[in-house]
């Protein structure tokens, strides 16, 4: 069983269970498990599949989670980039490992444009919690997308990844 196997499992066992929370926002098993299904789809929609690396820079917060069950889900890499991190460094590092979508919260969409400029690497931006002018954003993605297939092909293997 992969990381997602195990997420999916603890939603069959206890679907309304609280899974994540923040100041604003609560989720339980079974929403966080529906809107990683349409994280997924959308990160499919964009033109990037299992394998691609997705660097993700955002402080802790209910869309940060979702978005990063999302991309496991999708077979995608998930890179966590720290808000305390050189951003030329960052950026360096997202083209070394081929980071092609970063994914970024409002609040480290500063940070978020430097590493941009730095990294030649990145194909595309989502603002995760709301639009900045800049990226479009995951919630507008998710509106737009339809109810998710649940069989999301998750590459060779269909292991979720780490990097």
């Amino acid at each position: 069983m992969n990381l997602i196997d195990h997420f999916d499992r603890g939603a069959e066992i206890d679907p309304g269970q609280i899974c994540v929370r923040d100041v604003r926002f609560t989720r339980t098993y079974r929403e966080v498990q529906l809107h990683s299904y349409r994280i997924a789809a959308s990160i499919a929609a964009l033109g990037f599949g299992p394998g691609t690396r997705i660097a993700m820079l955002s402080e802790n917060s209910v869309f940060a989670f979702e978005a990063i069950v999302g991309v496991l889900r999708a077979g995608c890499v998930w890179m966590p980039i720290g808000p305390n991190q050189a951003v030329a460094d960052t950026a360096r590092m997202m083209d070394t490992s081929r980071a092609e979508l970063l994914l970024y919260s409002l609040a480290q969409r500063k940070p978020a444009y430097e590493m941009i400029r730095g990294a030649r690497s990145i194909r595309k931006t989502v603002c995760i919690d709301q639009s900045d002018g800049h990226s479009e954003s995951l919630q507008a993605l998710l509106a737009a997308a339809s109810e998710a297939d649940p069989c999301i092909e998750r590459g060779s293997g269909k292991r979720a990844s780490l990097y």
